[in-house]
Formats: C-alpha cells, structure tokens, sequence
C-alpha cells in the first residue's frame, strides 16, 4: 500500500487531524495531549415521518441540503466532519496544546 493510500484511510478513520499527526509520527499509544474541542452532533427531529411525506428522493435531497450548508462552516472554523449517520452529523474542532499529560 502507498502513502498516499495510508494517509487516506487515516485521515478517513480518524480525521483528517489526527490522521496526519499519527502519519507523521506525532501520535503514539500511551502518549496524550490536552485537548480543548467544540462536538457538533446534529440529528433530524422527525426524519422518517419526513421521508414518508417527502419520499425517498426529496428525502435524501433535503440531507444533502443540509450537509452542504453545514459542513462549509464546520470547515470554515477549523474543524472537521467526522461522521455522516444517515440524517446526522458528527462534527468537531479540537486545539491539541504541546503540554503532555
């Protein structure tokens, strides 16, 4: 497997953040750092009456909708998306401080 490959799946799997900090080396077990972050969960209220009245379709149309509007910002503020689950959303934006636990 290459190392673009690798860092791919990292960055997938554990976020684009600390793929590239285990990538590179920086990230190790029984190492941590002290973290100060910001969790985005969203979820739906209502999501399968709303795709009983709306249909597959619009349904799925309407989610797009929503994380094309959300994930911009979550980006634009220095995180990242770390989970799509069907009509949610799991987001966050961590500050990992040099100090060792």
């Amino acid at each position: 497997m290459d190392d673009k490959s690798i860092a791919d799946i990292l960055k997938i799997y554990l976020g684009r953040n600390a793929g590239e900090a285990v990538l590179v080396g920086n990230m190790s077990r029984g190492n941590a750092l002290k973290v100060t972050a910001a969790i985005l969960i969203i979820d739906i209220r209502g999501s399968t009456p709303l795709i009983q009245k709306l249909g597959t379709e619009a349904y799925i149309g309407v989610i797009n909708e929503l994380f094309d509007i959300v994930t911009p910002l979550v980006r634009t503020n220095h995180g990242e998306v770390l989970q799509f689950t069907g009509d949610g959303m799991l987001a966050g934006t961590g500050v990992a401080f040099a100090q060792r636990l």
